[in-house]
């Protein structure tokens, strides 16, 4: 099994789940879940910027993508990608990693 995390600005990621889809990576054969989360990526504008309490820091509201899918699925290899595909470098984060194991 392959699992791939993907740290995404939120009005990114309408786009990215249909993508997937599209990829034919999707129920019964992979498993996604979206979670918000807040982190430290580059804000895009000043709406998304806030002050954590907790983490004693500035972040912003970020949604994070979690996809199990065949080992054989999603071509590259294991490991963090250099940067997201897309024309922006604050775009997001992105890593897969091989699993062991059922889904």
């Amino acid at each position: 099994m392959k699992e791939i995390k993907a740290f995404l600005h939120r009005n990114r990621v309408p786009d990215v789940v249909h993508a997937l889809r599209q990829a034919g990576l999707h129920a019964p054969r992979a498993h996604l879940s979206v979670i918000d989360v807040r982190g430290t990526l580059a804000a895009l504008d000043a709406r998304e910027r806030g002050y954590s309490v907790e983490a004693g820091e500035p972040m912003i509201a970020e949604v994070k993508l979690e996809l199990i899918c065949p080992r054989r699925a999603g071509g590259r290899g294991a490991g963090p990608h250099p940067r997201p595909r897309s024309h922006r470098p604050v775009a997001g984060r992105l890593g897969v990693r091989h699993r062991r194991g059922p889904c």
